[in-house]
């Protein structure tokens, strides 16, 4: 089956498109464009992995995660807020955590803090 010309350009403004989010827990991811360039850090790898651990580095950067029920915030129960290793900023309270029995923190909602 051949690929005409039209289902290459659909397929290509799929790719490049920052779509709406289907799920009300999930931020779409925001575009280059769309992040104010006084809040933006850019760092090179290397300098990533200077900053952080060999597992954040994993986590942030390569898209990595820990095993089911192994992660240190697993079973944390101290109330605070959870921020980015990366950034910093604010990303959940503890407040909207909760045990969705998957093995990794589980919250109902963002932090509603601006970082």
């Amino acid at each position: 089956m051949s690929t005409t010309n039209a289902d290459s350009t659909d397929k290509e403004a799929k790719e490049t498109s920052t779509p709406a989010p289907t799920d009300p827990y999930r931020a779409r991811p925001l575009s280059p464009e769309e992040v104010d360039p006084l809040r933006r850090i850019e760092r090179s790898e290397e300098q990533w992995q200077a900053l952080l651990s060999p597992q954040q580095y994993d986590g942030v950067r390569q898209k990595g995660t820990e095993r089911a029920f192994t992660g240190e915030y697993n079973d944390f129960e101290d109330d605070g807020t959870y921020h980015c290793v990366a950034c910093g900023n604010p990303l959940f309270d503890s407040a909207a955590k909760y045990d969705s029995g998957t093995g990794w923190p589980s919250f109902g909602s963002p932090s509603k803090k601006d970082g």
